[in-house]
């Protein structure tokens, strides 16, 4: 048989892929949990929202952060202890193959974001520019997995940031002829986080949303792709 594409998943609830002695599932959970593991995904995407882990600048992430287990306000629901549980699960399923991982980031907490300005979408993220709290913010999730024995081969600096949700401004005037803000942002999270990482452990640029085509307030993937510097591209 020929090559073929990687399983991966992103499944934030760990009672949905934890062995028993991790995270025992509530009741009626097991079954689907089992029906997931026996997929054996070879890729998990973990996603780290760092407006919620930190929302005030004067308190460190917190990576135990409780969370509800709710899927938005729908039950049932099954609550664990934020990426302390889903990085304790996750060395658990390394540990019989396959489950390699890749960090996202997103979330700009409003006391890490630039001031606002040019052409801003009201329900969007601001552009990050405390970097060394992002950088903070890496190295607490590095050291974290080592303490569970988590493996994280892959990180991206930030979820689709050709898109207004997650880095706004897009651009400094609404024109989808201006130029685009989002890719100096991205290229200062990037080289952030390559500085973050070891020989062991790479930096994945992309995560992008699918728009193809420029508008007054997204950047488009090939713009985005063509301008980011060829530096960082050949880092990647």
């Amino acid at each position: 048989t020929g090559p073929s594409l990687a399983v991966g998943i992103t499944e934030p609830n760990p009672s949905l892929f934890a062995p028993d002695e991790v995270v025992a599932p509530p009741p009626g959970w097991g079954r689907w949990r089992d029906a997931l593991v026996r997929i054996r995904p070879a890729l998990y995407r973990l996603v780290v929202e760092w407006n919620k882990v930190q929302p005030s600048a004067g308190q460190p992430a917190n990576l135990a952060l409780p969370n509800s287990g709710c899927m938005r306000d729908k039950q049932p629901c099954a609550p664990y202890a934020g990426l302390h549980d889903q990085l304790r699960a996750l060395a658990a399923r390394q540990r019989e193959g396959g489950w390699q991982v890749l960090v996202v980031f997103t979330g700009t907490p409003d006391w890490a974001a630039a001031p606002p300005g040019g052409c801003r979408e009201e329900a969007g993220a601001g552009i990050p520019r405390a970097l060394g709290a992002y950088r903070r913010l890496v190295a607490g999730v590095l050291e974290l997995a080592e303490q569970v024995g988590a493996e994280l081969s892959y990180l991206t600096p930030w979820n689709e940031p050709n898109h207004p949700y997650f880095l706004s401004p897009q651009r400094t005037v609404c024109d989808p002829a201006a130029p685009s803000r989002a890719v100096a942002a991205y290229a200062r999270l990037a080289r952030a986080l390559r500085a973050e990482l070891g020989d062991d452990r790479r930096l994945v640029l992309g995560e992008m949303a699918g728009l193809l085509e420029p508008t007054s307030r997204a950047t488009a993937v090939p713009e985005m792709i063509g301008a980011l510097p060829r530096e960082l591209v050949c880092a990647a």
